[in-house]
């Protein structure tokens, strides 16, 4: 009797030795969210972390799908990009790799060349949990769409553009609530709407910064 006791003290001894290991590997999520252009880590089922990235940019998008880590490097050089510095680099498929990038004011919007960019820290943070876990037990997903910062300043500097347009009519004619025919005149052969100086000072005080709607 007291040898089956022992036996199953034994058992149970190396049962729960064998769940606190398990326990100590643990899991590690990345969940990679190009829409919003955010990376959140789970440790065991527990979200951890939420940080900015900046994925591939138009002509250079992060691939999408589920991936296991393929091997690691504290640092690397890009020999496809200039030896770029690449810290605490996880490379999940070919050449693309989550690493740390010292260009943070990018972070937030698609910037690179494929690979996903974290800040300096969070990058070393990153690689050292995955590290303690072991790239077995480390799952990166990456899902969404990445929009470029470029194509809504189009559109912003469009509707900008129409309503610039829509000033000079307005304060030509509409405005002064007259209902005559507008003045026209000619320049070159060309008519155009006679809307007095004070309004072309102002409508040509805004052109001058048109410009500036595209500088991103």
């Amino acid at each position: 009797m007291k040898g089956l006791v022992r036996a199953a003290c034994a058992a149970l001894v190396m049962g729960l030795f064998a769940a606190g290991q398990a326990a100590e590997a643990g899991t590690v999520k990345v969940s990679v969210d190009l829409t919003n252009q955010r990376m959140t880590v789970s440790e065991n089922g527990q979200a951890i972390h939420s940080w900015a990235i900046s994925s591939g940019r138009a002509g250079y998008r992060t691939v999408t799908g589920t991936f296991k880590p393929q091997w690691m490097a504290r640092m690397h050089y890009s020999r496809k990009y200039d030896n770029s510095p690449m810290p605490n680099a996880i490379f999940f498929r070919g050449g693309f790799a989550i690493h740390g990038t010292y260009a943070t004011g990018r972070l937030g919007s698609p910037a690179s060349h494929g690979c996903i960019r974290l800040a300096p820290s969070n990058a070393k943070t990153l690689y050292n949990l995955v590290s303690r876990h072991g790239r077995e037990n480390t799952t990166i997903s990456v899902y969404g769409t990445a929009r470029d910062r470029a194509y809504v300043a189009r559109k912003q500097s469009t509707k900008r553009h129409a309503a610039r347009n829509s000033d000079w009519q307005d304060t030509g004619y509409e405005s002064r609530g007259s209902s005559k025919r507008p003045k026209v005149i000619y320049r070159n052969g060309q008519a155009y709407v006679y809307v007095g100086p004070a309004a072309a000072r102002r409508y040509y005080s805004k052109q001058r910064y048109s410009g500036g709607y595209y500088n991103y």
